[in-house]
């Protein structure tokens, strides 16, 4: 008798245990789908429309410079050899070097101007928002395949609607998917070895805590202290307007001196 009730104990306990693992497997997978599909966009206009404008700029003179030091070098080689200048060549050949360059500035134009635009765009209000996170989290714990392996191809399909769903921020097409899943018959789970699910789940678990912590690590998350701090961020912008200032000044010194080299003749004084 006393090992049979010893025996009851340990399955509620596994029970109860797993239970707890299901949900916070749960509630770790909604903090990492808020924070790749909703926390980063955010973050990644924010950044852009506050700091990422200024060091396209930056990086805009800097090429120029770049440019510059490439066409001095090339017209320099003229000089050297008492050539005259063959300028067509010389854009030619700076046109093909710096053409990485121009597709760098225009990712990152592109980039600014998607920024603006999500950032004007209408969002999910405080309510919408707290709606679409309690279906989302109700499919998630019935169809995750972590913690559902009975799966059928539908409901497999269903799942990857909502994740789709979840992505583009639809309210009305989760509250259709939950609709639906919601009068599905989805078999429940059931383990043969509680001890067995219990430390798979443990470590899924794990692996993504694990994941969350190196996520929160990488841009736009590791600018978040930076983004919540109005001082922080003026102090930033000075720092690049004064590069952008700096660097300025020796794009025109450089271009006086390649308008300098630009004028030389064959036979001419070095």
């Amino acid at each position: 008798m006393t090992n049979s009730l010893a025996l009851t104990e340990e399955h509620k306990r596994l029970h109860n245990l797993r239970n707890a693992l299901r949900n916070r497997y749960t509630s770790l997978q909604l903090k990492r789908d808020s924070m790749l599909h909703t926390e980063s966009p955010n973050l990644q206009a924010l950044y852009l429309s506050r700091i990422g404008y200024l060091q396209y700029d930056l990086f805009a003179v800097e090429t120029d410079i770049a440019r510059l030091k490439m066409e001095a070098k090339l017209i320099q080689g003229y000089i050297n050899r008492n050539k005259a200048i063959d300028f067509g060549a010389v854009q030619e050949e700076l046109e093909e070097a710096t053409e990485t360059f121009r597709e760098q500035l225009e990712e990152q134009q592109a980039r600014i101007q998607a920024a603006h635009e999500y950032l004007a765009a209408p969002h999910l209000d405080v309510k919408e928002h707290a709606e679409f996170k309690r279906l989302y989290r109700d499919i998630v714990k019935r169809l995750h395949p972590d913690l559902n392996d009975h799966l059928t191809d539908e409901e497999k399909r269903l799942f990857v609607e909502a994740q789709d769903a979840y992505r583009w921020g639809d309210l009305e097409m989760m509250r259709a998917l939950h609709e639906q899943v919601t009068n599905m018959e989805i078999a429940v789970p059931v383990s043969s070895d509680l001890a067995d699910e219990v430390s798979r789940l443990r470590k899924l678990v794990d692996e993504l805590s694990e994941k969350l912590r190196k996520l929160r690590e990488e841009f736009p998350f590791n600018q978040r202290e930076l983004l919540e701090d109005e001082h922080k961020i003026a102090e930033r912008q000075a720092e690049l307007h004064k590069q952008i200032a700096d660097k300025k000044q020796e794009r025109e010194e450089y271009q006086q001196y390649v308008n300098a080299l630009r004028l030389w003749k064959p036979g001419l004084s070095n």
